[in-house]
């Protein structure tokens, strides 16, 4: 007898929980979400707001430590420093979160014991702890476009070819 009474009071609590929750569900009101926009974000730099005129950002790096320091590899066929033939790849550098940029291509032309000609850049990367290490990948410009990568520990004013870098890990 005991077993049946708390079966019909379980019964009648659940029956009754379950007509709360659908009154409650017909008559809350929907939730909309805001519709999404789409805006344009340029790059800040000397003239137009680009870092420099007719190129293409390849690959970007900002140092984890305050954001300001910006390392970027363009391509362009207009006048930078660059290396390559009819395009040219260059490595900039902003210390002001991108609102001015510095060309250090030179540095990477100049990089210690390179074992080829640069032809190409392709990548950069800074270390997430110290904006001073970074390293900058491309290949050169024999027949075979082998590959390299260069490292600086002091943000880029020096670069070395890492095949002559000792192992330090």
């Amino acid at each position: 007898m005991r077993n049946k009474r708390i079966s019909k009071i379980l019964g009648w609590g659940l029956s009754t929980g379950l007509i709360f929750a659908s009154v409650a569900a017909i008559f809350a009101s929907p939730v909309a979400a805001d519709e999404m926009e789409w805006g344009i974000v340029n790059t800040p730099s000397w003239e137009d707001l680009v870092i420099l005129p007719a190129s293409d950002i390849i690959d970007y790096d900002i140092d984890g430590d305050d954001g300001n320091t910006i390392f970027a590899v363009l391509v362009s066929d207009l006048g930078c420093t660059g290396v390559g033939g009819p395009e040219h790849f260059a490595l900039v550098k902003s210390e002001d979160g991108g609102v001015t940029w510095s060309d250090i291509t030179e540095n990477v032309i100049d990089a210690a014991n390179l074992p080829g000609v640069i032809g190409t850049l392709v990548a950069v990367a800074v270390a997430p702890d110290d904006p001073d290490w970074l390293a900058v990948a491309g290949y050169d410009d024999t027949g075979g476009g082998l590959p390299f990568v260069v490292a600086s520990n002091d943000g880029g004013s020096n670069f070395s070819y890492t095949g002559d870098m000792e192992d330090v890990g």
